[in-house]
């Protein structure tokens, strides 16, 4: 069984998914299905590329990725890179062997590398779904917008729009003055990098001119 096939036909069906909800029905299911591998890969040896033994514990998967297991392990037994224990190389899964490695008793993985792949394919095939789904479904995938990266001097303004923010909120309501002595403008300045009063007056004066304070009186610092 061709996994790329597979994936490829998937791709298709699930690009012409209309419906928010059916949409990440779809992604769950993938994505438990991916859980899965990784559970199984975290359980192989990197130091053997022969084949390898495992006895899964279900019990440590939730209800909804147990329901998986069978159909995943399935899956891996026909595309060639898993079986049952002492029986590498069976065409057909029949009888209590086959009952033993559905649930995940005496899985051989035949090839570590190839179990990789097939592994990575998977994780990014999930992935495509999810970011699918970002883009066509955003308010069922509670996508958010980047978060815009600050330049030097924004982060510096903000700052001191918060700390006279905090100190307007200290004062009563009908205050609208807010007196900052040259001590405390001294401290934020070292908080936040800003290298000399110069500097200070600029930003202020720009906040000003933003509509984000109403004045500024001038400020000597040897006060």
């Amino acid at each position: 069984m061709n996994i790329d096939l597979i994936l490829k036909r998937e791709k298709e069906r699930v690009q012409k998914i209309t419906v928010a909800t059916y949409h990440r029905q779809e992604r769950d299911k993938w994505l438990r299905t991916k859980r899965i591998l990784d559970w199984i890969n975290k359980q192989l040896s990197v130091l053997d590329d022969g084949p390898q033994e495992l006895n899964l514990n279900p019990d440590s998967l939730f209800d909804d990725q147990k329901a998986l297991l069978a159909p995943t392990l399935k899956n891996l037994f026909q595309s060639g890179i898993a079986t049952f224990g002492g029986h590498i190389g069976t065409a057909v899964i029949t009888g209590e062997p086959a009952r033993q490695f559905s649930e995940g008793e005496s899985v051989v993985i035949k090839d570590r590398q190839a179990f990789e792949d097939y592994h990575q394919k998977i994780s990014e095939f999930s992935d495509f779904i999810e970011k699918d789904g970002q883009v066509r479904f955003p308010q069922e995938y509670h996508a958010s917008r980047p978060i815009p990266v600050l330049s030097n001097s924004d982060r510096k303004k903000l700052f001191i729009l918060e700390k006279l923010k905090d100190e307007k909120d200290l004062m009563p309501k009908e205050m609208r003055k807010v007196d900052i002595h040259p001590p405390k403008f001294s401290r934020w300045m070292r908080e936040c990098g800003i290298d000399d009063y110069t500097q200070l007056r600029n930003i202020l004066a720009s906040l000003e001119e933003e509509g984000l304070l109403i004045s500024v009186k001038s400020i000597n610092p040897a006060m």
